[in-house]
C-alpha cells in the first residue's frame, strides 16, 4: 500500500474547504491537523473533514504534526509569513493559495525560504491543468503559430483574485517564461468588493517577457468572468476561453478546434 502523506492546513474559510476537498478526494493524503484563530470556524471545518488535531495558532501545529504536506489558505497578506514559518519545519511540500504574495520582495522570500529547506513550494494556480491550457502549451512549443509576439488576457475581476490566472498563464503557454518587466496602472473609484477583498475597478499593465513577446493584462474591462486569452504568433494566432481552444495556422484554412476531455 502506497504511504499516505501527512496534510496540515492553515486557515478554516471558503479556500481551505476547495483545499479539503481535494485532499480528501486524494487516496494517497491525510488531512491530520488543522489551524485557524477562529475557534467556531475551525471546529466547523474539522467536523465536516474529519479532522482530528486543531490548533489556534498555526505555529503550534506545525511543531507538533510532523506534516508532509502544508496548504496556506489565509488572507492575502499573510502568505509570506506562513509560508516562511512553515518552510522552517522542513514540509515535502507547501501549496499557498494565489495570490502568491502582495509585493514582489514578499515572493521572493518565500522562494529563498523554501529552497533553503529544501521544501518544494507550489502556488494554487490549478487551471495549469486545463487541458485548453496544456495543449495550448503544447502547440505553442511545436510552432504551431510561430513565435509568440503579443499575448491578452482578461477577466472580470480584481488583479489579486481571478485575475492572476490570466498572468499564470502567459507564463506558462511560453513554457514559463520569465519577464524582464513590467509595467500597469490600477484604479479605484468606487467600493468594490469581491469575496470581502477591496478590488481595484479597473487594472490594466504591459509584461516584456525575456522571448521577445509582450503580454496585455486588462481586469475589469473584459467584460466576462472567465480568464480569456488571445495570443499571436508569426505565423498564427490562438484564441482560449476557460477549457475552450482554437487556433489558425498560416498554411490551413480557418480555425483549428481542440476538442477537450469530457472530464478535467
Amino acid at each position: 500500500m502506497a504511504p499516505k502523506y501527512r496534510v496540515g492546513v492553515i486557515a478554516s474559510g471558503r479556500i481551505a474547504r476547495e483545499h479539503g476537498r481535494g485532499w480528501a478526494e486524494c487516496e494517497h493524503t491525510d488531512i491530520v491537523a488543522c489551524a485557524d484563530s477562529h475557534p467556531e470556524a475551525l471546529a466547523s471545518y474539522a467536523q465536516d473533514f474529519n479532522v482530528k488535531s486543531t490548533y489556534l495558532d498555526y505555529r503550534e501545529m506545525m511543531e507538533k504534526e510532523n506534516l508532509d504536506i502544508v496548504s496556506v489558505c489565509s488572507w492575502d497578506p499573510q502568505h509570506a509569513e506562513m509560508t516562511v514559518a512553515a518552510a522552517a519545519y522542513r514540509p515535502k511540500v507547501i501549496l499557498t493559495e494565489k495570490p502568491m504574495a502582495i509585493s514582489l520582495g514578499e515572493g521572493e522570500a518565500m522562494i529563498i525560504a523554501c529552497k533553503r529547506n529544501d521544501v518544494k513550494l507550489a502556488i494554487g494556480h490549478q487551471r495549469r491543468f486545463f487541458s485548453s491550457w496544456t495543449e495550448a502549451r503544447r502547440l505553442i512549443a511545436d510552432g504551431a503559430i510561430g513565435e509568440v509576439e503579443r499575448l491578452w488576457t482578461g477577466v472580470r475581476a480584481g488583479m489579486m483574485n481571478t485575475g492572476t490566472h490570466g498572468i499564470d498563464f502567459q507564463a506558462y503557454a511560453m513554457s514559463d517564461c520569465p519577464a524582464e518587466w513590467v509595467m500597469g496602472s490600477v484604479e479605484r473609484k468606487t467600493d468594490h468588493h469581491i469575496f470581502g477583498h477591496r478590488v481595484e475597478d479597473r487594472c490594466c499593465g504591459l509584461i516584456g517577457y525575456a522571448n521577445g513577446a509582450t503580454g496585455v493584462i486588462e481586469n475589469e474591462l473584459s467584460g466576462k468572468y472567465m480568464v480569456g486569452a488571445l495570443l499571436y504568433g508569426t505565423k498564427g494566432m490562438m484564441d482560449v476561453q476557460g477549457n475552450s481552444l482554437k487556433y489558425m495556422m498560416e498554411d490551413k484554412a480557418g480555425w483549428q478546434v481542440f476538442d477537450p476531455p469530457d472530464k478535467e
